[in-house]
């Protein structure tokens, strides 16, 4: 016979106690009440869920079997598989006994274990419910086990660690529309619901993901639109157009980050001069509204260093200082 808490084992348990195999209320409400819950209890983080009688194994076998079949809708099976619930036969008392869990039921039980619910933490008893009787089922039950506060403030845990990490995904990004997709994919969905955050939560959270993609498609276009012109120009004409006002209210509009068009007109006037020295340098107003903290994205500038001068030369390459690394582009 091994020690209770070898039984139950590290982590989190459940220990039930019922007065005995077959019997009115065991059989038809307490056993196939935690039957029907114990994916719940697996998603808090109950590691096994046991059931202890003063019945001998081989009855709590033969009940186990009948309950499980029809829980668990396997009619007709002759054993449970995967059987989520562990039967633990004390036929003479002596666990009850000792911790102080066994009673007279009355003339037809006789002596037996009490109606009772056990939360065990690493050997540590954390939740003690009892039911007086052989009939009555409200402090023992899975639904009020459910309904404490012990678990309430696991799911709250659960949540507060499962959005951590998806907030910790998120960051490493660099890309909005990246995001919008991992935080869009069902899986992820599926992680948090199963974490217990709620769906008005997630909804809330990709529809911010969603806009700062939007805003991130609509500078990406803006930018490709731009170069595609600088394309077809020579280094001074590209230098005018995206000196242009209205150039610049384009790109302002599409939230493209001030401290690329200023960089990307640097870049352009620089190339620019060694073919018309007399060329103005870029407006300050540029940069206007720019915050230090802005980290300028590739768009215009990797396009910016493929510019073909007039005469067919190439004179412009990739600055290193100029051209900032993917991995440094944040969406704002």
């Amino acid at each position: 016979m091994k020690p209770i808490t070898d039984v139950l084992g590290k982590g989190l348990s459940s220990l039930l106690g019922m007065p005995g195999a077959f019997t009115p209320t065991c059989n038809d409400k307490h056993l196939p009440g935690y039957y029907n819950s114990a994916s719940a209890f697996a998603g808090l983080g109950v590691d096994s869920i046991n059931c202890l009688t003063i019945n001998d194994k081989w009855v709590n076998v033969a009940w186990q079997a009948q309950v499980a079949a029809c829980a668990l809708g396997e009619e007709g099976a002759s054993e449970p598989t995967e059987d989520p619930i562990q039967m633990i036969a004390d036929p003479r008392g002596d666990l009850l006994e000792k911790i102080g869990m066994i009673g007279y039921l009355g003339r037809e039980l006789g002596v037996r274990s009490k109606r009772f619910a056990l939360l065990v933490e690493d050997g540590v008893v954390c939740h003690v419910a009892v039911d007086e009787g052989s009939i009555a089922l409200r402090n023992t039950s899975a639904e009020a086990l459910l309904a404490l506060d012990f678990f309430a403030e696991r799911r709250v845990r659960m949540a507060a660690a499962a959005e951590a990490f998806v907030a910790g995904e998120l960051s490493l990004m660099t890309s909005a529309v990246d995001a919008e997709a991992y935080l869009s994919d069902d899986a992820t969905r599926q992680k948090l619901l199963a974490a217990f955050v709620d769906e008005t939560t997630i909804t809330q959270s990709l529809a911010v993901v969603t806009k700062a993609a939007e805003a991130e498609r609509t500078r990406a276009f803006a930018e490709a639109a731009v170069a595609a012109e600088l394309w077809t120009k020579s280094a001074p004409e590209a230098y005018k157009y995206l000196c242009s006002s209205a150039v610049l209210g384009r790109l302002r509009t599409a939230g493209v980050s001030p401290k690329v068009v200023d960089a990307s007109l640097a870049a352009m006037y620089e190339a620019a001069l060694a073919v018309d020295p007399n060329l103005k340098p870029p407006p300050k107003a540029a940069t206007a509204g720019a915050s230090d903290g802005e980290a300028p994205s590739v768009g215009v500038l990797a396009v910016l260093a493929g510019v073909v001068l007039a005469g067919g030369v190439y004179v412009l390459t990739q600055q290193p200082d100029l051209v900032p690394s993917v991995a440094t582009s944040v969406a704002s």
